[in-house]
């Protein structure tokens, strides 16, 4: 049976005390008449962060997010994950506003996301490190890309811990840079995933 499904998970944290305050878990079978079992599910927990790093000429720049919210199918290894533009926090106060306000235009294109399948012959309900790429649509600042991205995984005690390391092209998403600042971005940027997920409990 080809059971494609959509996923959508909200996870907010307290990242203070790094506790999940509450879970919205909506799972939909678009060919399936079954919902799968629950143990199948793993969602994004802490700690987990996206990072992206552009080393440009005058100045590197970098920023950081914690608040992912993501879901993989051990079974069927379809993956879904979508995060706040806004989540990204940089060192530099004045920066960070140039980024959602002028680079990612955050107030109209609030998130990314990454909606994907492992395409490795891999069993994820077994313990073990692999290595894998992931195929899916990227979508940036409201620009969807098919891209395939390497990683690797390990299914240890219960738990899978994800990482990716790839480069993003500034101008496939259509983002603009001035001039004036060019110097400041580069123009493919590094992005680095580190992951740790969970069982979903109904």
């Amino acid at each position: 049976m080809n059971d494609k499904w959509l996923i959508y998970v909200y996870l907010p944290y307290n990242t203070k005390n790094h506790c999940m305050k509450k879970v919205l878990f909506c799972f939909l079978l678009l060919t399936a008449a079954r919902i799968l079992p629950a143990q199948d599910i793993f969602i994004a927990d802490n700690p987990s962060s996206i990072k992206f790093y552009s080393d440009a000429p005058i100045a590197d720049v970098s920023a950081t997010t914690q608040s992912i919210s993501g879901a993989v199918n051990v079974q069927t290894k379809k993956v879904f994950f979508k995060v706040a533009i806004t989540s990204f926090h940089f060192e530099n106060a004045k920066m960070e506003e140039h980024f959602n306000e002028n680079y990612m235009e955050s107030g109209k294109f609030p998130n990314a996301q990454f909606d994907g399948v492992i395409v490795d012959q891999i069993d994820l309900s077994k313990e073990g490190q692999y290595t894998v790429s992931v195929k899916g649509n990227l979508q940036i600042h409201g620009v969807t890309k098919e891209v395939t991205i390497p990683g690797s995984i390990t299914v240890k005690d219960g738990k899978i811990w994800a990482f990716s390391k790839f480069q993003v092209k500034v101008a496939d998403y259509n983002i603009t840079v001035p001039s004036a600042v060019s110097q400041h971005i580069a123009e493919n940027v590094d992005i680095t995933v580190n992951l740790t997920m969970v069982p979903y409990k109904k």
